[in-house]
């Protein structure tokens, strides 16, 4: 519908756990009529529809913790299927970017949620030649391509949103032909662009007819030369099976003979028909969920908030804590409630999972009654809890207090009354995420004894730092905030050395500079 193997330790930096998994792949895939993760377990998509692009406060509420993805995932969802537009095509909305995509389903990552994304630019659109131009042309830039590859451990993507038409067009014959050949097209597109995930087709005829999707559907798989393809259906059959469990049953059953591996991409308990009447007519949904649960078919529903028909709206204002009788059963219901039935597995999550807040710099500085105050300066995208922790050796790390995060700026600082060991002390944040995993920010370092801090600048830098107090004779070393040696350089003649780290990526390194008596100087730095 559319809407108006274990922690490992390197010079006192931590990683967090991460799983490997022997021959495992780069991305989810479809095998059979089965979907599965990288790590080959099989995943049945269990979750709900976000209209994002319908709520007028996004992007802007991407970073101040109003936008609503965080409440989807306390329903225990491990899907969320993400409305989005090449162009919006409506004035007075504000813009949005490739970025505030990437930013979104980098929170989909956090929250382990696997994102299906689709365009909705041509919903129940016939026209093939504006498919091509709108729909695949847009998945096939440059930096969509780029942004599909960075989420691809978790992504689907769900090509167009209720394309094409079939029994509806009175020649079933032809618009077969017409649905197969222009997405094996499509599909052909996109692989030769270099994107491997899975595609989802939705079915034709607004996305409800079962008996096209059945007929072809293993057809355009095999032409896919990844064979990674999967179906949508959405389940608006009051026409179709006037609530009828055992014509239900029946069509459902079609896809399962055929083993097409489907997904109902939107289940709702109202069908809207004309906007004069968006909820006219009841539909049988728990009937539809049971015979999906008895048949271990993932589904996903209609839809979290921001409907025409607020009957099939889960939460008012997408609030979980204001789910509806619709919301409560979709969640709740002890047959196929998302509670009862959806299941997470981290194996696509769990590598250099990026976080909500980003520890910038850690100084100390002097209050007004004398006092020495560590200042912690910090960023962050969301508004959960916050624990800055404290560990004398980098390996035992205890809580100091909870982070009072002021969300009124981009980068903020906050002064904290902490005791600094003359010898290294190490800080990091522990976040709280909204479904209760813990995860961590980098790990700063503060020291008291200024000779044994090495002096650089400019910090931020882009191209070179240049770096004071080295010791002749040594060796200096840089460290990504996980651990890992990423330069080195041999000194010979000390005091001031040029470096270059244009070739670094973007983010937080450490430095350190071993001298042949052992001594070691440190100091922090941003590459941007």
């Amino acid at each position: 519908m559319r809407l108006t193997r274990f922690c490992f330790f390197i010079l006192y930096f931590i990683t967090a756990p991460i799983t490997f998994c022997i021959g495992q792949k780069d991305s989810l895939y479809v095998s059979g009529d089965k979907l599965y993760n990288e790590c080959n377990e099989q995943l049945i998509l269990n979750g709900v529809n976000y209209s994002v692009l319908d709520d007028w406060d996004f992007p802007a509420n991407l970073f101040n913790g109003g936008e609503r993805l965080s409440e989807i995932a306390k329903t225990g969802a491990n899907a969320v299927r993400i409305q989005w537009y090449n162009n919006y095509g409506q004035k007075g909305r504000a813009a949005y970017t490739t970025a505030d995509l990437d930013s979104l389903l980098t929170r989909c990552k956090r929250l382990q949620l696997i994102p299906v994304v689709g365009l909705w630019d041509l919903t129940c659109g016939t026209n093939w030649t504006s498919f091509d131009t709108l729909i695949t042309n847009w998945w096939i830039r440059p930096e969509n391509v780029a942004l599909v590859n960075k989420h691809k451990a978790y992504l689907i993507v769900n090509i167009c949103n209720e394309f094409a038409q079939y029994e509806w067009t009175g020649d079933t014959t032809k618009a077969l032909q017409d649905f197969k050949t222009n997405y094996n097209k499509a599909v052909a597109k996109l692989r030769k662009a270099g994107i491997n995930v899975p595609l989802m087709i939705d079915a034709p005829d607004c996305g409800q007819n079962v008996e096209c999707i059945a007929k072809c559907g293993n057809q355009i798989i095999n032409a896919d030369p990844l064979k990674n393809v999967l179906f949508g259906v959405h389940a608006y059959w009051y026409y179709y099976t006037s609530n009828n469990s055992v014509q239900t049953t029946a069509k459902i059953n079609k896809l399962i003979a055929a083993k097409i591996p489907v997904v109902f991409g939107e289940i709702a308990d109202y069908q809207s028909i004309n906007n004069g009447n968006p909820c006219q007519y009841y539909l049988d949904y728990p009937t539809i969920l049971t015979i999906l649960k008895n048949n271990k078919l993932g589904w996903l529903g209609w839809t979290w908030y921001q409907d025409d028909c607020a009957y099939r709206e889960m939460a008012d204002s997408g609030y979980f804590s204001r789910l509806g009788t619709y919301g409560k059963d979709l969640v709740y219901n002890s047959v196929y409630g998302l509670k009862a039935n959806a299941t997470k597995k981290s194996c696509s999550f769990n590598v250099n999972n990026p976080l909500p807040i980003q520890a910038y710099s850690l100084r100390q500085s002097i209050a007004t009654n004398g006092s020495k105050l560590l200042v912690l300066d910090y960023y962050f995208t969301e508004t959960n809890t916050c624990i800055l922790q404290k560990s004398t050796d980098g390996l035992l790390w205890q809580d100091q207090e909870l982070l009072n995060l002021n969300e009124r700026s981009n980068v903020h600082s906050l002064s904290i009354n902490i005791s600094v060991a003359n010898s290294e002390t190490f800080f990091r944040v522990k976040y709280i995420s909204a479904i209760g995993n813990a995860l961590y920010s980098n790990i700063l370092i503060v020291k008291n004894e200024a000779d044994n801090q090495l002096q650089l600048f400019p910090n931020p830098a882009e191209r070179f730092i240049t770096v004071e107090s080295v010791s002749q004779n040594s060796d200096l070393l840089i460290y990504s905030t996980f651990g890992s040696l990423v330069l080195k350089k041999k000194v010979d003649i000390g005091n001031i050395i040029k470096i270059d780290i244009s070739s670094l990526p973007n983010g937080y390194y450490y430095l350190k500079n071993f001298s042949n008596n052992g001594l070691c100087k440190v100091a922090t730095f941003i590459k941007r």
